[in-house]
């Protein structure tokens, strides 16, 4: 559980935040987190994923709208190289 908190912090980071923080789980949340396979775990961590690189594609394209699209997806990877601990 606390593991895939810090991949969400981790995926989310960006280099203009210095500070995150996440709202403690609901009981709720803790309780099906816990219930999880790893299997249904590492289909949540996919999807933070595959939601922080659309996100983060986005915010590229939106930053530089003169940048033709592999740009894009190069900067992108780069930036997800970095992030890795």
């Amino acid at each position: 559980m606390a593991g895939l908190n810090k991949l969400a912090g981790d995926l989310w980071a960006a280099e203009t935040v210095t500070t995150m923080t996440l709202e403690p789980l609901h009981p709720i949340q803790r309780q099906r987190f816990g219930a999880m396979s790893v299997a249904e775990k590492w289909e949540v961590a996919k999807g933070l994923l595959r939601t922080a690189r659309e996100t983060r594609r986005a915010g590229l394209a939106l930053r530089h709208p003169d940048w033709p699209s592999e740009k894009i997806e190069r900067e992108l990877a780069r930036e997800l190289a970095r992030a890795r601990t």
